[in-house]
């Protein structure tokens, strides 16, 4: 019934939706040239032969999931890949994907979670495999897909310990959403109970994708040029930071500096578009990465705000704050900054990643903090060096310690897929 509901609401919202999708526009949100893409609407023709369709939800997701985009492609070498997002930092990555991989690659944007829509679009494309990546549950999409004869997969599963509650009320509409999944791949031991919980038994445990994932890379002549300007001043890092927390940053920058003159304090906010807002009110000198602007001796703040460079960012510090971590968000991925030696501090707010920031501790790779002691979590790695080199060990411990689930996806998913391909053509 709350399946029903909803599908009637986006039905009679239809206008409200449309104007919405044109008022994000309007605040360079959406790509304009583009918005068709949010009905449905592609000027791109569906290519001849096998279509592998994947859907990551922003530019973390589709980071996790490309390793795998790659190997199964091997696998299937004829195939194109249709891979969709729904932000503007995800679409500039998949470009660059797209220059280096060539033309086997398509990017489209989401569409808009409405039947006519989302039914275009599966009209347009005729996937013969879909995989959702981690937790994108849009329904109309996922019937709309499942009406097809494709193979479907949930991959990456993650459910954390809030939505295992908030499901928990709504047991048959979420096995009515997994029922739509041939299979399920959960990343962890959490997630694969937390769903057997709730009634849906088709689940595999294969281990996390994004343990995976190699360093990220950075363009080498930008960092040095960077390292050579900001030389041996002390520095710490708050990355993937969401509104709210920023105002903690620069709270425990002006306490630190009365400490350390020369601190530079570099903040990569989740969306680089709320840096004016960010630094509207600072009086002291910000340098800002989307305008070349390097740091100089008088610098306080440096703005990571451009995309696809958090390789460079981690690289720059080895204090790095992981946001989304003091608010209640569930806090964002600490893989990235622990595979590049970074010492990672982290909010009460993890439930997004609880098996990760369980085992980081476990490796005493990371340290808790609060909105009060921030300032002196950071005080004591600036001035204690031991106890900062064993938080840097214990975290490259952690990110050496598991590997091989990209692996172990391919090997499943490609049986699944070419017994689901080859049954499709047996019924034609």
């Amino acid at each position: 019934m709350p399946l029903i509901i909803y599908t009637l609401i986006t039905r009679l919202l239809e206008p409200a939706l449309i104007l919405h999708m044109w008022f994000r526009v309007a605040r360079q949100k959406e790509d304009p040239r583009r918005n068709g893409e949010r009905f449905g609407k592609s000027s791109i023709p569906r290519p001849q032969g096998l279509v592998l369709w994947y859907h990551a939800a922003s530019l973390g997701e589709t980071i996790s999931i490309w390793p795998l985009i790659l190997k199964m492609r091997k696998q299937f070498p004829e195939a194109h890949v249709l891979l969709t997002t729904g932000t503007l930092s995800s679409a500039e990555l998949v470009a660059r994907y797209q220059v280096e991989n060539g033309d086997w690659l398509i990017h489209q944007f989401r569409p808009i979670d409405h039947p006519r829509f989302t039914k275009r679009f599966i009209d347009h494309w005729r996937p013969d495999a879909i995989f959702f990546v981690e937790s994108e549950l849009w329904p109309n999409l996922l019937r709309a897909a499942r009406k097809t004869q494709a193979f479907m997969s949930l991959v990456n599963a993650r459910l954390s310990q809030t939505s295992h509650r908030r499901w928990s009320k709504l047991r048959g509409t979420f096995q009515q959403l997994m029922s739509y999944f041939d299979v399920i791949i959960a990343q962890d031991d959490h997630t694969r109970d937390r769903i057997n919980d709730l009634g849906v038994s088709h689940v595999e445990m294969l281990g996390n994708l994004k343990r995976d994932m190699a360093p990220l890379a950075c363009n080498h002549g930008k960092l040095q040029k960077l390292k050579k300007a900001i030389g041996d001043r002390p520095r710490w890092l708050a990355a993937i930071t969401h509104d709210d927390e920023e105002n903690v940053i620069i709270a425990t920058h002006r306490t630190l500096v009365q400490k350390y003159p020369t601190l530079l304090t570099i903040i990569v906010p989740r969306h680089p578009e709320r840096t004016d807002d960010i630094i509207r009110d600072l009086t002291e000198n910000v340098a800002r990465a989307s305008l070349n602007q390097t740091p100089d001796a008088t610098t306080a703040f440096y703005m990571g705000d451009t995309i696809g460079d958090m390789g460079l960012y981690y690289r720059l510090s080895s204090i790095s704050f992981i946001g989304g971590s003091l608010i209640p968000h569930g806090g964002q991925n600490p893989l990235e900054a622990a595979r590049l030696d970074n010492i990672i501090v982290h909010g009460p707010s993890t439930s997004n990643f609880t098996e990760i920031y369980e085992t980081l501790h476990a490796h005493k790779g990371c340290l808790a903090v609060t909105r009060s002691s921030l300032t002196k979590t950071i005080k004591s790695l600036l001035s204690n060096t031991e106890k900062a080199e064993m938080y840097r060990k214990g975290a490259k411990n952690f990110s050496n310690a598991e590997s091989g689930a990209t692996k172990r996806v391919l090997k499943f998913l490609t049986v699944e897929i070419n017994n689901k391909i080859s049954a499709s053509q047996r019924g034609q």
